[in-house]
């Protein structure tokens, strides 16, 4: 069964693919939030002076 075999590969793959999109636009939402919350914290910062 060489169907099978590549159906499982191609799972495989997309799956792969898939974690590794996913973990990108984790680090992606996880950076824009850091930078949002650093400015947050300077303005802050600034406003209290």
């Amino acid at each position: 069964m060489p169907t099978f075999h590549l159906f499982m590969l191609e799972v495989k793959c997309f799956t792969f693919h898939w974690r590794r999109q996913m973990t990108e636009m984790y680090l992606a939402l996880f950076r824009g939030n850091f930078i949002f919350i650093n400015i947050f914290l300077l303005s802050s910062m600034n406003l209290t002076q």
